[in-house]
């Protein structure tokens, strides 16, 4: 049971950081479809800049230039590009490796997939904290 849930689990956030790649791509198209949906809510509601803001755009220079470019929009950009093809291939292992594994194996590395994730959080919520006035 675990074992299953765990899978659709991993399943949803593969899709999802595929999304966040996909971000770049749609965003224009989405902006002219839903303008007054397509934007950032946090800034909507706040009228303060985001932490996130500019990192689509970061996102599409470093799908197209790679990081030959320089990435100015935002801080994160690079670290949360990075975050993300790792995420992909983790994720494409893990759906791979827990099909096969016993389940105390299983479990063992659910517990270390958390960690790491807490860990690049805790990563994230520093350099946010750091850098971006409040």
């Amino acid at each position: 049971m675990l074992r299953k849930i765990y899978n659709i689990v991993q399943k949803i956030l593969l899709g999802y950081t595929l999304y966040l790649f996909l971000l770049p791509v749609i965003t224009p198209y989405m902006k002219k479809a839903m303008p007054l949906i397509w934007q950032c809510q946090y800034t909507k509601i706040t009228g303060k800049p985001c932490p996130f803001e500019g990192m689509t755009s970061d996102f599409k220079d470093i799908i197209q230039h790679g990081l030959n470019k320089e990435i100015t929009n935002n801080l994160l950009s690079i670290p949360v590009f990075v975050f993300l093809i790792f995420e992909v291939f983790w994720r494409i292992f893990l759906m791979w490796y827990l099909k096969r594994a016993d389940i105390d194996r299983a479990k063992k590395i659910i517990i270390f997939d958390v960690f790491i994730h807490l860990v690049f959080l805790i990563y994230i919520i520093f350099l946010i904290s750091t850098f971006w006035s409040f």
